[in-house]
């Protein structure tokens, strides 16, 4: 049996540009933008899940 990777919904970049100005105005902190920002990232790619990571490059972390 294979198993299908999941689509994607098709969004053409007016709806994305559309989606970001709504989102990116109205955040006020760093998890009102990033949330929003996450949720279209898997919307757009048709992935399951979508995560965040910061790097700390003077740390090594």
């Amino acid at each position: 049996m294979a198993i299908s990777a999941p689509s994607a919904e098709v969004f053409t970049i007016d709806q994305i540009l559309s989606l970001l100005s709504e989102t990116v105005p109205q955040a006020r902190t760093f998890d009102d933008l990033t949330r929003p920002l996450l949720t279209l990232l898997s919307k757009v790619t048709g992935m399951e899940s979508t995560y965040l990571t910061t790097i700390n490059i003077e740390e090594g972390v």
